[in-house]
């Protein structure tokens, strides 16, 4: 991890006074100014759109425009065409049949009462001619009755009772077939109703079939021009101008580059300091190591392998406004898990500690007297302390004699040689004269803390 200093790019010295002419012997003092300390984890990674869209065609066709790639588009603009000419004559044959179909179903709901008015009135026919059968031959019944009491008493004629036997048989036999009849005439109603209620269903089912061939051609023919669903640019196009497209065909894709993510892969001993919403700088080494802000907006539930070392993919907003930064570039992040603000780093010799872990330093005051003042120790960095307490700008904290450096030949009579922290130097960088490097311990730009 590193730990760097609020204000980057720069290492904080630290300006020792003597505390007198015998300085190689006595204590010295370092004059401190507070900063904000900083623990980052690194996060190297490639930048991207966050978000993208592919324009699919609806149907097939001879591709007439297509945006060109790089090419930067608004909401809504037209990004790409398809010969309208087969799509329109589609649209046209779905109108016919849907008139068609609709015209067939108007005369199916037709067929419809004719069938049931006219087999309707021939059940009730049936139904009356029955009633008269019933009626002629109760009456031939009764008739028959008298003529047999008349025939017992000698008033009526053999002739007569076979007469009237005779009409009453033709009556029943007549009730019997009116009856058929009206059975006949109630099935076929029954029949007829059915298929009519069939064909009419048939017709319905035509027409709204007949619908969604006309939706699928309107479809098709507006989805030939495609157009940009945000402002964007044309970040790839598949088929250009002259093209033919089969039907769901991605012709271009276009991308939302105001608004970047960098994908980071982070090692699987740090992953568990990263959360959403942690701030972060990311460095791109394309444009001359311009930093930009980002924050951390999604973190991977679980790892990957990358050459066989486990890893797990950060992902990290950035406002990409000025379009400066561009998706495929490589970055270095270094995201900020931990943040003390007002702190100073000091010598670990320069602090007393006590047993729960907080300290003690001693503090010049302008008499000459020195006073002890509480610290709480923020962090251990090297052979140095982060500590944070009343420690404002200026205030000169003794440090021991017994961790004074001796002076080399090429430094300051009483000012710490720049040879004893060499190792902590950004690599190249030269310690001005008469100071030493701020106790950073890791890499990155600015120290542990500032003094």
């Amino acid at each position: 991890m590193a730990i760097v200093g609020a204000a980057g790019g720069a290492w904080w010295w630290l300006t020792l006074r003597p505390a007198g002419a015998e300085a190689a012997s006595g204590p010295s003092y370092l004059e401190v100014t507070p900063r904000t300390y900083q623990v980052t984890v690194p996060a190297p990674g490639t930048l991207q759109a966050a978000t993208t869209a592919e324009l699919r065609t609806v149907a097939s066709g001879t591709v007439t425009y297509a945006a060109p790639l790089g090419a930067r588009v608004v909401a809504g603009e037209t990004v790409a065409r398809l010969d309208p000419s087969d799509l329109e004559r589609d649209l046209r044959d779905a109108e016919l049949a849907l008139e068609r179909s609709e015209r067939a179903l108007t005369a199916a709901r037709a067929d419809r009462v004719d069938v049931e008015r006219s087999l309707t009135d021939a059940v009730d026919d049936a139904e009356r001619r029955l009633q008269r059968a019933l009626d002629g031959a109760a009456d031939a019944a009764a008739k028959l009755d008298l003529t047999t009491r008349l025939a017992d008493v000698g008033s009526a004629s053999p002739r007569e009772l076979a007469d009237a036997q005779s009409a009453r048989a033709t009556a029943l036999d007549d009730a019997a077939s009116a009856e058929r009849a009206l059975v006949a005439a109630r099935d076929d109603l029954d029949t007829r109703i059915a298929k009519a209620e069939r064909d009419l269903a048939d017709a319905v089912a035509a027409v709204e079939q007949a619908q969604v061939k006309l939706e699928r051609a309107e479809a098709s023919l507006a989805g030939a021009t495609l157009l940009a669903p945000f402002d964007g640019v044309v970040s790839e196009v598949r088929i250009a101008a002259g093209g033919f497209a089969g039907s769901n065909a991605t012709l271009l894709t276009i991308a939302d580059d105001r608004r970047l993510e960098l994908v980071a892969q982070v090692d699987e001993t740090e992953i568990s300091q990263i959360e959403v919403g942690q701030s972060a700088r990311v460095t791109v080494m394309a444009l001359a190591d311009r930093s930009v802000q980002a924050s951390v907006v999604a973190v991977a539930p679980g790892a990957r392998t990358s050459q066989n070392i486990p890893v797990f993919e950060v992902v990290l907003g950035i406002d990409n406004a000025d379009g400066a930064l561009r998706p495929g570039m490589t970055g270095e992040a270094e995201v900020v898990v931990r943040q003390e603000a007002d702190t100073v780093t000091l010598p670990a010799a320069a602090v007393t500690r006590n047993p729960r872990g907080d300290g003690v330093v001693a503090v010049l005051l302008g008499d000459g007297e020195t006073e002890r003042r509480q610290v709480e120790v923020v962090a251990t960095v090297g052979a140095s302390l982060v500590v944070r307490g009343d420690l404002p700008a200026g205030t000169q904290v003794e440090v021991p004699a017994a961790n004074a450096v001796a002076a080399a030949p090429s430094a300051t009579p009483g000012i710490l040689p720049s040879t004893q922290l060499t190792r902590e130097l950004v690599p190249g960088a030269v310690p001005a004269p008469g100071m030493v490097p701020g106790s950073g311990a890791g890499r990155g730009a600015g120290g542990g803390g500032g003094q």
